[in-house]
């Protein structure tokens, strides 16, 4: 069943986005729907299907203002860039200052090969 924060049953969501795929302008509104929900990695998916490079840019910089590893490596991975330095030592920044610690150590790592 949809609701308010997954407007989209999962198999509403593939059907639109591997079965029967909608143009482009669709799936970026889609993903904007659960961006503005809060649902960031569902929005990936759409943005990513979209090839909205504004929208993943957007994520992009959500995932380091969140402190979302995963989003930002997903995102990177949908743009077709590898983790920015900048970026990931700005997310290791952000996850100190949250609390994030395995957040910040898991960085740290990836730092140390970027």
């Amino acid at each position: 069943m949809a609701s308010a924060r997954f407007p989209l049953t999962v198999a509403e969501k593939h059907k639109i986005l591997f079965t029967n795929p909608e143009p482009p302008a669709e799936l970026s509104a889609w993903g904007s729907t659960y961006e503005k929900a809060g649902n960031l990695h569902d929005a990936l998916e759409f943005y990513q299907a979209a090839q909205d490079r504004p929208a993943l840019e957007r994520l992009l910089n959500g995932a380091v203002e969140t402190a979302d590893l995963l989003l930002l490596l997903n995102t990177c991975k949908a743009l077709g860039l590898p983790p920015n330095r900048g970026h990931l030592q700005a997310l290791q920044d952000r996850a100190h200052s949250a609390g994030k610690a395995e957040t910040a150590r898991k960085v740290s790592l990836l730092l140390v090969s970027a």
